[in-house]
């Protein structure tokens, strides 16, 4: 897993700590650009899926910031079932 800080200020450093705590993901289809979104402390964050594999696969953006770019899906977040 790639993990590229972009620590911007101390708000902005919960990302951080989705990447290493559980994240329970949810889908959010009305976003072709953004597939999936959770909330950690009162943070929303979206996924946004790219243009794998020219660029991370995935790139986890709060506070309308990217924060993190991801190869792959971090084993301790939960994922949506498939529906």
């Amino acid at each position: 897993m790639a993990r590229l800080g972009f620590k911007r200020c101390s708000k902005n450093e919960q990302p951080t700590l989705a990447i290493e705590n559980s994240l329970f993901v949810q889908r959010f289809p009305s976003d072709p650009d953004f597939q999936y979104i959770a909330k950690m402390n009162g943070v929303t964050m979206k996924i946004r899926i790219n243009d794998f594999p020219a660029e991370a696969l995935y790139t986890l953006i709060a506070a309308e910031v990217a924060q993190e770019s991801l190869d792959d899906w971090p084993s301790n977040w939960v994922r949506p079932k498939k529906t």
